[in-house]
């Protein structure tokens, strides 16, 4: 038999440019969202100052209390009977 080799079969090509190319577009499409994620909201994040005195919260005076509420509730109390429901018992 003749064997002609000027003319050799090709290997079986690998789909290795097919993963590749798969790859970079996955990455390119988890590094967009996030690249801009990180330019939109760089801009709004305000910087903190630094001060040399941090002061402590005033005290207010004991007698007053801070929200009116406090001295509301007290004048709201609803007394509730102490009745039991004899008709739950169906």
């Amino acid at each position: 038999m003749v064997t002609d080799y000027a003319r050799q079969p090709k290997p079986p090509q690998t789909n290795n440019k097919k993963w590749v190319i798969t790859i970079i577009i996955l990455l390119a499409a988890i590094a967009t969202p996030l690249a801009m994620h990180y330019v939109r909201y760089k801009k709004t994040v305000l910087p903190i100052k630094k001060t040399a005195h941090i002061s402590a919260p005033k005290k207010t005076s004991a007698s007053k209390p801070q929200f009116d509420f406090y001295t509301l509730l007290p004048k709201e109390n609803v007394p509730i009977p102490a009745t039991e429901n004899n008709n739950s018992s169906h």
